[in-house]
């Protein structure tokens, strides 16, 4: 069974990446040169728009890509920063790849308690991790936490369904 959820999980990954449309808007494209390179992500990062993503995601191993909901218009330009440098931290520590490693083991395991932990212990660690190295391109820490908070406050309540198990 969790095998079963596991791979229905990915596919709907799969589907929200090829499924979502190509952002065009240049001033978007520009800013996200501009944080790739602040939060020293080396990696090319493809940047779509989604209706399977309620803010941002991120997805992709080999050739990652960053989900964007198709509000991201609204977003002002510091909301704007601060979506894009929390994602592009997560290319950059390549934490898509360890956390679909992590998906795998409770899947194969979850009847044990503490593999189950470890995964949501390695899924929150590695969020610390993007807001600590996002908070610094973003104007430090209060500024990056209005944001995300501004952002909670407009994000949308309906479900997205399975994708944001991998998202």
């Amino acid at each position: 069974v969790g095998l079963a959820q596991f791979l229905i999980g990915l596919a709907c990954t799969t589907r929200a990446v090829r499924s979502a449309r190509p952002v065009t808007d240049i001033g978007l494209c520009t800013l996200t040169d501009e944080v790739r390179a602040a939060v020293a992500c080396r990696r090319t990062v493809r940047l779509r728009e989604s209706d399977a993503v309620g803010t941002a995601a991120t997805a992709g191993w080999l050739r990652p890509v960053v989900l964007v909901s198709p509000r991201w218009r609204e977003w002002t330009p510091a909301e704007r920063r601060t979506v894009l440098a929390h994602e592009l931290a997560h290319v950059a520590r390549a934490d898509f790849p360890a956390r679909l490693v992590a998906r795998l083991a409770v899947a194969l395991h979850g009847y044990h308690p503490l593999i189950r932990w470890l995964g949501h212990r390695l899924t929150l660690r590695q969020e610390m991790a993007a807001d600590a190295r996002a908070a610094g391109v973003c104007g430090g820490r209060a500024a990056y936490l209005k944001c995300l908070a501004a952002l909670a406050l407009k994000a949308d309540a309906r479900s997205v369904g399975l994708a944001p198990t991998f998202l």
